[in-house]
């Protein structure tokens, strides 16, 4: 395809760019993905790509959720080979997909309780999986997007972003979240948090 073909954006280009063995432009691969994504939510998909529902398993699993645990709520039983495949997998079925946005959509903000959360927590930090509010107004299926991260050498430190967060984590222990799920929530270490709350604090007084 030329630089002004006037399909770039659209299903139709992602198809040329097929047709003539040519690299999608990320404009075609942005059309795909909705195209993909309009065809999951209407029920007409079989296969969909697999990432953004890969994340959205991550994302549960940084608020403390087993794979075990996660299938139970999806209807899979103690089958959570079920979860394990799109973390893997390129592609997976559009059934599989709806039913992990299920699940998403209803453990998205709640973090998980029990005697194996903390070990779940520890492998989702080594591992890096965002929680779902670092997802929060960014779309999980464009494979171009990146997850907000309070440890971003862009970010890290900015007084805007500490303050917010700050307030936020105030916020959700008001509401009778404890200290250790807020801070779950938020995506941020407890003892992070509590420091950027102290020098606040002494800012305030200053």
């Amino acid at each position: 395809m030329s630089p002004d073909d006037p399909r770039h954006g659209t299903i139709a280009g992602c198809s040329a760019h097929l047709r003539t063995k040519t690299p999608a432009c990320d404009a075609c691969k942005r059309a795909k993905m909705r195209y993909e994504k309009q065809r999951l939510l209407a029920g007409g998909a079989t296969k969909v790509a697999a990432h953004g529902t890969r994340r959205r398993i991550q994302a549960l699993r940084a608020l403390g959720y087993s794979l075990r645990e996660l299938a139970e709520v999806g209807g899979w039983g103690s089958a959570h080979a079920a979860f394990k495949y799109p973390l893997i997998a390129n592609t997976i079925t559009a059934e599989t997909a709806r039913r992990v946005l299920k699940v998403y959509n209803r453990l998205s903000m709640t973090p998980a309780s029990g005697p194996r959360v903390g070990r779940n927590l520890r492998l989702a930090r080594r591992n890096g999986w965002a929680p779902p509010l670092a997802w929060e107004g960014i779309d999980m299926d464009d494979p171009t997007a990146e997850p907000w991260r309070p440890d971003s050498r862009r970010r890290v430190g900015r007084p805007d972003v500490v303050h917010a967060r700050v307030e936020d984590f105030d916020w959700l222990v008001s509401q009778g979240e404890s200290e250790e799920q807020a801070a779950v929530r938020l995506g941020v270490r407890l003892d992070t948090l509590r420091d950027q709350r102290r020098r606040l604090d002494g800012q305030a007084v200053a």
